[in-house]
């Protein structure tokens, strides 16, 4: 199947199409077919070789890493029975090194306990970007921070991909927020329901007085240390990153009241619906999406995450966004017997759908372009995987399938008869 990813870690600059299996689908799994994607700091890290993006991810090679997706159910693994083939959903892949294979693919398998439905009047888009962020957020708040409706919160990095979700979790979770970030995004933080809003470049946060119940520190631009001062008698500082800071915090909060957590966001069906319903129901929780590439622009959406100023999110079209020419494509043989066709094709290597009849057998296989511009046939063949050059016509007792020369087939594009 096609994917994006690079052929080893630390090859950023060799990021492009690559083919990988199919992954798996085991007891308690759903294979999901990939609509939308999103782009996380993690990617970068795991495909650029860092130190920190060993840990988030498996060391496969090629390396296809993304982490939020949504899509559609295409198959069940033992044990699940409430999902339906069919049925969309969306969450996350575990930020972990038992992940071999990310969503930056056709498909996925993930647990059922990892995933949820999403809302109907949700894109794809908006969910896939809505699921790290959103449950980092809600886990911060309601796990680590415990916090209680009417409680105030600080979100530094309000603007950013989890900040930005995170000002409408603690909204809806019955909190006051006060939202930082950079002037050119005060309005936007505003509009996503910030009661207040700080434009650092004319404030130092620190300078803040509170005090707040929980500091969500998303871009884990600060420390507790920097910011104990403005926390409520037992309230508590988040970040989402472990550093140096976060263990001083941990150690300043043994002789203290007060907390410093870091958070490490897990994808839970029911935390996804909460989600769902905070935004499809009543709380209307915004997900802002800065931009939406097509996947064979990964490239291009990594610059623009590097670039920073970013407004929300940088989603990605899977499912639509292989630069792929779709069209129909029938094939008949000598006698105007319907032999086979193409059905909503790209015409790149990976063509998917290719129906072919031979010998009275309908089956399923894909075609790929031969060196030469010819077509390779690559499918089920007496119960054993092998390629075949498309060489024209024939019947099914003369298949028009040969392992050797290199004539495309005469097309047509009525319907089959």
């Amino acid at each position: 199947m096609r994917a994006m990813g690079v052929p080893f870690a630390g090859a950023l600059d060799k990021l492009g199409p690559v083919e990988i299996e199919p992954p798996a689908v085991g007891a308690g799994q759903v294979a999901v077919r990939v609509i939308a994607a999103a782009l996380n700091p993690a990617d970068t890290k795991v495909m650029s070789g860092e130190l920190a993006g060993r840990a988030l991810h498996g060391r496969s090679k090629p390396l296809v890493t993304g982490y939020d997706f949504s899509g559609i159910v295409e198959a069940r693994g033992d044990g699940v029975t409430d999902l339906t083939d069919g049925a969309e959903v969306f969450g996350f892949l575990a930020y972990a090194s038992k992940n071999k294979q990310g969503s930056f693919a056709e498909r996925i398998a993930i647990d059922r306990a990892a995933v949820a439905r999403k809302p109907p009047a949700i894109s794809h888009a908006t969910a896939a970007a809505s699921a790290t962020p959103g449950l980092t957020a809600l886990q911060s708040f309601r796990d680590k921070a415990r916090l209680k409706s009417g409680g105030r919160v600080l979100v530094i990095g309000a603007a950013g991909g989890v900040g930005s979700v995170a000002i409408g979790v603690a909204r809806a979770l019955g909190a006051h927020v006060t939202g930082v970030c950079s002037t050119y995004a005060v309005e936007l933080v505003r509009e996503l329901g910030a009661d207040d809003v700080v434009d650092r470049r004319e404030r130092d946060p620190r300078s803040l007085t509170g005090p707040f119940d929980a500091v969500l520190d998303a871009a884990a631009a600060y420390s507790y240390a920097s910011t104990r001062h403005m926390l409520a008698p037992d309230g508590a500082y988040v970040t989402t990153l472990p550093s140096a800071g976060w263990i001083g915090g941990k150690l300043m909060t043994l002789a203290s009241k007060r907390h410093c957590h870091l958070v490490v966001v897990k994808s839970v069906a029911a935390d996804l619906e909460l989600l769902a319903g905070w935004m499809a129901g009543d709380a209307k929780l915004r997900v802002p999406i800065d931009a939406t590439f097509p996947i064979r622009d990964l490239a291009k959406a990594i610059d623009r995450f590097a670039k920073g100023e970013l407004r929300g999110r940088i989603a990605i079209d899977v499912d639509g966004g292989w630069n792929v020419e779709r069209a129909q494509t029938y094939v008949w043989d000598r006698d105007g017997l319907f032999v086979g066709g193409l059905f909503d094709h790209p015409k790149v290597d990976g063509t998917p759908e290719f129906m072919y009849h031979l010998g009275g057998e309908l089956a399923h296989g894909t075609l790929y372009t031969g060196p030469d511009g010819d077509v390779i046939f690559a499918g089920n063949w007496e119960s054993e995987v092998r390629l075949y050059r498309i060489t024209g016509w024939g019947t099914p007792s003369a298949p028009w399938l040969r392992q050797s020369g290199s004539v495309t087939p005469p097309r047509r594009t009525d319907p089959p008869r």
